[in-house]
């Protein structure tokens, strides 16, 4: 649902899916810079927020306080290339059309926004925001095997108890992956069914 939302919101995937696979929030992620696209890690340098406060821009530090490193999967290599090749580091990775920093998408299930026709596009009849991209990019976190504190750093929550509030039910999800997880470890490590030895 992910990608499809992505393939159908056109130039603005790139947007997308660095919201919903790296869980940035909007303002950090209108906040990226070329020079903030470290590809050698794959790696976000998060070091600001640019967030709409009234009519205006407003350039901060990000929510958190403190900026961050934030790991993205190869699948946006392409895309980030293609966003950077050939623009100054200072440039702003996603400008709006001005070239200045892109407002948030007031209303993202009004028809006059662009999401609104994304998720239209792409046959999303439910309900979706963008910070509901934040909690997606969450999920896929979890579920390839990320422990709190690593989803933590990234999602830039103040502490891991904080992400334990957001998220404990993705984390509840994911207990049956740990058992058997732990079950295959202790069998391979003792050359038995552990689990049937009781």
């Amino acid at each position: 649902e992910l990608f499809a939302l992505a393939d159908a919101a056109g130039d603005r995937k790139p947007i997308v899916l660095v919201l919903g696979l790296c869980g940035l929030r909007w303002g950090e992620m209108a906040g990226l810079h070329v020079g903030d696209v470290d590809f050698a890690r794959h790696r976000l340098h998060v070091v600001r927020s640019a967030s709409e406060v009234g009519h205006e821009i407003v350039v901060d530090t990000p929510k958190s306080g403190d900026g961050r490193l934030v790991a993205f999967p190869d699948v946006l290599t392409p895309l980030l290339c293609e966003a950077c090749a050939g623009r100054d580091p200072d440039a702003i990775l996603f400008p709006a059309p001005d070239g200045g920093y892109m407002p948030r998408v007031h209303g993202p299930n009004n028809r006059s926004s662009w999401f609104f026709w994304a998720k239209r596009r792409a046959g999303i009849s439910k309900p979706l925001t963008f910070h509901d991209l934040r909690h997606t990019a969450a999920s896929l976190m979890v579920r390839s095997g990320a422990n709190v504190k690593a989803v933590q750093r990234q999602l830039g929550h103040r502490s891991a108890a904080m992400t334990l509030d957001v998220y404990a039910d993705l984390f509840d999800d994911d207990l049956d992956a740990v058992g058997e997880a732990m079950d295959a470890l202790l069998s391979a490590e003792c050359g038995q069914n552990v689990g049937k030895s009781v």
